[in-house]
């Protein structure tokens, strides 16, 4: 009986034999075009090789992303492989078999495996199920196990099968995290804390919980804080890994230079400004990018371009259709997945008077969990520097970097956290031919690097150089092409790919979606890939209080806020001359009321001039806060959008700006009322005056970062400041004392500045009952204006615009 070296394919129960393949590389992976293509998202592209040598195969490890196991240790060089070695990967596992007989049958659990073939060819593989025991086959029996020829040992390898390859058996406690403990679940990625969730096994059963990690673990989307039972079939996200509990066990597979994104039927439907119609603005699109693709998105105006990114990262979800990420529903699944995804706007969106090294620093601070350590920190953000080749200009301000600098900055923002899929926004919009050149360059060195990256651009001359795919959109939102560049040439029969918008002009849309549809390139580059994927029932959608639940825990919240409060310090105190403007209006204001009211007597009855200098000492401290704040919010919208799509705490924004501000607020009160106190007169007790004003700037703080939440532009936020001040005048009680019922009401109850007035003057004829009760007031007016700015923007970006999902989207479109 002739035998020959081989491998068994322990998922697809196929034997392959190595014979044919001489002295070349036998390439496993899950490209099409490897020797063995293997359909398992779990696995890189390229996995491993088994290329004989003198005395022997060897194995090679080519993934730098998932680990190649040999008989459950990680391989990280070429080795010699034994006979019965179990490779394992993602959860693919493959025996080697030194000398496989041409013919062999094994029985095992009620399933008979046979593999028959010769070394010229792989060996035919049928699985059939063993008969009923009433009625034995005609057939001549199996030789019983002491004279039958056995391939390796295949107990193992159907317990192998049971037990996917890779599996981590949960016999006991583990710790996972990205420095476990001996017996733990190492894993090494700067998203991942150090100790991140422990597994519990207590009997039959198995728990799982986080330790406090900073990216949070998620138990089927779900963000989990407390013990959780597993059952069979659960995932588990930490970071960009996922696990499926098996029951026994857990099953490892990782995102990181292995993600693949599914769009099914992405359809986006919005009313018309004109006629209040609903129109299509992306139709049915569908379509997969492999794991490592740079794709871009090409279109004329209105043609769907943006829309389809934003639906395709969720930014902007469809109404209708899925996006999968190799197989979790992004929709219904951000939450877990979020951190996976980087988005580069058009805008820079980076803070200008920060340093490059100090803004990417802060935004790894938040990202990345805060045992990193400075050192880890460090390391972060030098990488991300070095990756878009700016270490030169570490220590330059972002307002100093030119157009081409700025955008490699933003990427190096963007990437510090190393995710697995990026989104690009007409980035290259208003470079030179030359600097888009070396931006598209590096786009592609980075999904070379095995990221996804995905990248809308009205450019076409260097996209034909660098891009594996391209997205080519016509109006109305439909899919006129998706596939390789010069096949685009080809399909559309241009010699220029520029022309292709002239080309597109010549047909109504739909016509060229028809075609495409019914096009080679629609069967090759999305019937075929979307075999392996999964369908829309495959997951379905969660719903959105569940999906968008996000726990703003204690320790994470004062964590963020220290971060967020040390770079509001530094921005602050870097611009310079907005510092010496605010100051120089204060002390502006100071010398004003100097002069015009002097040195005031204090008698009884009061001059009546002691209250007009109360009221416009308290306006004046209510009016700096409100300017200070009033354009704080909009001002980084984009910022904040961004922060906020991965784990910014909306707590924790909203306390560092108040504490900030109102310190640099309380600041310019001090001013003021020590030029007041020093050249003219503070009526009444001095030290309460003081309290009052504090309580005004503070009040007038929380008012302005609701009217900055409130504003879409800066321009509107400015117009919004004197239509919220000059209600605090009229209706103060000082031009008018005596109020009519309507605006007497409206004064008591969202007035500060009735109740500011109300404090100082109850001050100066020693009244401190209602200074106490205005005092009161006035803290309730802070806390309600902080309150409704932090809730307006938390409904604002719960992904019906900006962050959690579908559901939500629809929800508040009703």
């Amino acid at each position: 009986m002739e035998k020959y070296p081989a491998l068994y394919l322990a998922d697809s129960k196929q034997l392959v034999s190595l014979a044919k393949f001489g002295n070349d590389a036998c390439v496993i992976g899950r490209d099409p075009e490897a020797s063995v293509p293997i359909p398992d998202l779990t696995c890189s592209r390229r996995q491993f090789s088994v290329v004989a040598r003198s005395g022997g195969y060897q194995i090679e490890p080519l993934s730098q992303s998932v680990p190649t196991l040999r008989n459950g240790e990680r391989v990280d060089s070429a080795v010699t492989l034994a006979h019965n070695d179990r490779i394992t990967c993602g959860s693919t596992t493959v025996v080697f078999l030194a000398s496989a007989p041409e013919q062999t049958v094994v029985e095992r659990g009620g399933v008979r495996v046979r593999f028959g073939g010769s070394a010229a060819a792989p060996p035919d593989t049928r699985v059939t199920p063993e008969p009923p025991r009433r009625e034995p086959p005609p057939a001549a029996p199996v030789p019983p196990p002491a004279q039958a020829t056995v391939v390796g040992n295949f107990r193992e390898e159907m317990e192998a099968v049971r037990h996917p390859a890779g599996e981590i058996r949960l016999d006991r406690d583990a710790i996972i995290g990205r420095l476990s403990d001996a017996g733990g679940i190492a894993l090494e990625h700067p998203r991942v804390s150090r100790r991140h969730a422990e597994v519990r096994v207590t009997g039959s059963q198995v728990f799982l919980r986080d330790l406090g990690s900073a990216n949070g673990t998620f138990l089927n989307g779900e963000r989990i804080t407390a013990y959780r039972e597993l059952h069979a079939g659960d995932r588990i996200d930490i970071g960009p890994y996922s696990f499926k509990f098996t029951g026994q066990g857990l099953v490892q597979s990782t995102r990181e230079g292995n993600l693949r994104v599914v769009a099914r039927n992405l359809t986006r439907t919005v009313r018309s400004h004109s006629d209040g119609r609903m129109i299509r603005i992306l139709d049915d699109v569908t379509l997969v990018v492999e794991p490592g693709e740079f794709v871009c998105i090409l279109g004329s105006s209105g043609s769907g371009k943006s829309t389809l990114m934003q639906a395709l990262s969720a930014r902007q979800p469809a109404d209708q259709g899925q996006v999968f990420l190799n197989e979790v529903s992004l929709y219904a699944n951000f939450q877990s997945v979020k951190q996976s995804i980087a988005l580069v706007p058009q805008k820079d969106v980076l803070h200008e008077d920060l340093s490059l090294e100090e803004c990417i620093g802060y935004t790894a601070k938040l990202r990345l969990p805060p045992d990193s350590g400075e050192r880890g920190i460090s390391e972060a953000v030098r990488q991300a520097i070095e990756r878009v080749d700016l270490k030169h200009r570490s220590a330059t301000p972002i307002k100093h970097l030119s157009g081409g600098q700025k955008k490699r900055a933003s990427l190096a923002n963007e990437t510090v956290s190393k995710p697995e899929l990026l989104f690009l926004d007409e980035v290259t919009s208003g470079l030179d031919e030359g600097t888009d050149w070396e931006m598209m360059r590096l786009f592609r060195r980075m999904a070379d690097d095995g990221m996804t990256v995905i990248c809308v651009t009205h450019t076409v001359a260097n996209v034909e150089d660098f891009s594996h795919k391209l997205i080519i959109m016509t109006p109305p939102g439909l899919l006129a092409y998706y596939g390789p560049p010069a096949g685009a040439k080809r399909y559309f029969g241009l010699e220029k790919l520029g022309d292709v918008y002239r080309r597109l002009a010549e047909a109504p849309g739909h016509e060229w979606r028809d075609r495409f549809r019914e096009s080679d390139e629609y069967r090759r580059y999305v019937e075929e890939p979307l075999a392996s994927a999964p369908d829309e029932s495959a997951t379905p959608p969660r719903p959105a209080d569940q999906a968008g639940r996000v726990r703003d825990e204690f320790p994470e919240v004062k964590r963020q806020f220290g971060i967020l409060t040390s770079r509001l310090s530094k921005l602050l105190v870097a611009d310079r001359k907005t510092l010496a403007i605010a100051f120089a209006q204060s002390g502006l204001i100071g010398v004003f009321l100097v002069l015009v009211f002097g040195k005031l007597a204090i008698g009884i009855p009061p001059d009546p001039k002691l209250f007009s200098l109360l009221f416009f000492l308290g306006i004046s401290c209510f009016w700096c806060g409100c300017n200070n704040a009033s354009k704080e919010i909009v001002k980084e919208r984009f910022v904040y959008a961004i922060e906020r799509d991965v784990n910014l705490s909306v707590t924790s924004y909203m306390l560092s700006k108040m504490i900030m501000l109102s310190l640099f607020g309380i600041g310019q009160v001090a001013l003021l009322f020590g030029i007041v106190y020093a050249f003219g007169t503070v009526p009444g007790d001095a030290t309460r005056q003081f309290l009052s004003m504090v309580l005004a700037v503070l009040a007038g703080t929380a008012l302005g970062l609701l009217l900055s939440a409130v504003a879409r532009t800066e321009d509107q936020a400015s117009t919004l400041v004197p239509i919220a001040l000059i209600p605090q005048i009229l209706l103060a009680g000082v031009i008018v004392s005596d109020l009519p019922p309507i605006p007497d009401a409206i004064a008591h109850t969202v007035i500060s500045g009735f109740w500011i007035f109300r404090a100082m003057q109850s001050i100066l004829v020693n009244d401190m009952d209602k200074a106490n009760s205005a005092w009161l007031v006035l803290a309730i007016h802070t806390l309600a204006f902080l309150i409704a700015a932090g809730v307006l923007l938390f409904v604002r970006d719960s992904r019906g615009q900006m962050v959690y999902g579908k559901a939500v989207n629809q929800r508040l479109k009703r």
